[in-house]
This record gives structure tokens, C-alpha cells and sequence, in this order.
């Protein structure tokens, strides 16, 4: 009997063992793949943290770039008319125009894309009538060519005519030469929100 009992104890020990090695085995298994879940998961974290750091040297680079052209920049942002500011821009012609001694009126006034730019950039195209003496209508374009806008002057038609005298008062023309004419302008302006 007590045979028999130590087999019966052996064989619940051995079962016992293999179930604790079988248990040991899982648990090895386990850890394992975790182990090789963790060095994928740390793989895909380097290959973030090598593309986030490229990006930051890429964005460095191009502020770097930026600062070293502000002023290139500046400039970029004064050429064209912003969207929206037409009538304060064709405000300041008519001042421009009246600095000069020189009456204009705006006859048209159209936008087109400017190709290429298509949703940035657009050109504003008008005709203006412009009437005073010569030398004053020279003067007028003259300015026209120096504003930061960069105003192309497509054609200039002018004849003598008759011009109404008067005070000077932004209305009429102090003794004018008796010029008359059309400007027909060109202007880089910012493409409206509605266009791109």
C-alpha cells in the first residue's frame, strides 16, 4: 500500500511538475512575444523620432532661409495689392493723381488669373481717363512706375483736349496744358478667396 501510495504521490507530483513547466513554458512564451512586440514597437518609435527629426532640421532649414530673406520677403508682400484693398489702392492713384496735378477717372475695372499663379495671384486691369497738362500726366506715370505695387502701364493714348480750369480743388484742373488721355494699367494683387 504504501507503494501504491508512493506512485499515486509521484504521479500527482509529476503532474504537478509538468503542469508548473508547462505554466513556466507559457509565461517564457509570453514574455517572448512581448519582448519581440516591444523591439517592434521601440522600432516604430526610432523610425518616428528619425522622421521628427528630420522634419525639425527641414523646418529649421527653412527658417533659416526666411530669416536670412525677410527683407526679399517684405518686398514679395508689398508688390501685389491685397485681396480686398482694391478700392483703398485706387483710393491712392486718385491721391497720386492729385499730388500731380493730374484729374483721372476710373473707366473699368476687370480681374484676371495671373497664369501659372492660378488662387495666389491675379492681375487688376483698369483704364483710367486722365486729363491735365503734359508735363503733369508725364509726372503721373512717372510716380505710377515707382509705387511698391508694380503697376505694368499696358498703354498710354493722349491728345490735346480741352480741360475745364479751375482752383485746383481735386474737382478741376489750375490752368491746365489741355492734355487728355487713357492709361490702360495692369496690377499684381492677391487672388480673392472666392477664386482659388
Amino acid at each position: 500500500m504504501k507503494k501504491s501510495r508512493l506512485k499515486s504521490s509521484s504521479g500527482v507530483l509529476l503532474t504537478i511538475i509538468i503542469v508548473i513547466n508547462l505554466a513556466a513554458l507559457a509565461c517564457l512564451a509570453l514574455l517572448v512575444y512581448r519582448n519581440g512586440w516591444m523591439r517592434l514597437e521601440i522600432s516604430r518609435i526610432n523610425n518616428k523620432t528619425d522622421v521628427l527629426a528630420k522634419k525639425k532640421d527641414e523646418m529649421l532649414s527653412a527658417q533659416n532661409i526666411m530669416a536670412e530673406n525677410e527683407g526679399r520677403f517684405a518686398d514679395l508682400r508689398t508688390i501685389a495689392v491685397p485681396a480686398g484693398d482694391e478700392v483703398a489702392f485706387l483710393g491712392r492713384l486718385e491721391q497720386i493723381a492729385a499730388d500731380c496735378g493730374v484729374l483721372i477717372e476710373i473707366g473699368s475695372m476687370k480681374e484676371e488669373p495671373l497664369e501659372g499663379y492660378q488662387g495666389v495671384f491675379a492681375y487688376l486691369k483698369f483704364r483710367l481717363s486722365v486729363s491735365g497738362s503734359y508735363s503733369n500726366v508725364m509726372k503721373f506715370v512717372r510716380v505710377l512706375e515707382l509705387t511698391p505695387e508694380k503697376i505694368i502701364i499696358d498703354q498710354v493714348a493722349m491728345a490735346r483736349g480741352a480741360v475745364e480750369e479751375g482752383k485746383g480743388d481735386g474737382k478741376t484742373l489750375p490752368k491746365a496744358g489741355g492734355w487728355e488721355g487713357s492709361l490702360d494699367l495692369s496690377v499684381i494683387k492677391y487672388a480673392s478667396v472666392d477664386e482659388s
